[in-house]
């Protein structure tokens, strides 16, 4: 089974974790590009959002945390994790 078969199955019992977590990433790279000077390129805030997924999938599938799972995701895209505030998490 590949990456997105396995993290489809592990959706089906923990999609609604799954889903705040990967909305605390969206939340964290939209403010993050915004603040980039020059501004980025559409392609280069797809090229940070996929490459984010991709290791938040890897991680969960590995059986990380929700939480662990979105601070190496966004450690991996080089976006600071308190981007992401306490408010956001509930």
């Amino acid at each position: 089974m590949n990456l997105t078969e396995q993290a489809r199955e592990l959706a089906k019992t923990r999609g609604e974790e799954m889903q705040r977590g990967w909305n605390l990433i969206c939340d964290a790279i939209h403010p993050w590009a915004l603040a980039q000077r020059p501004l980025p390129r559409s392609f280069e805030v797809h090229h940070v959002t996929e490459t984010a997924r991709a290791q938040y999938l890897k991680d969960l599938v590995a059986g990380a945390s929700v939480d662990a799972a979105v601070t190496s995701a966004l450690a991996r895209v080089n976006v600071p994790a308190h981007d992401v505030t306490e408010t956001q998490r509930s």
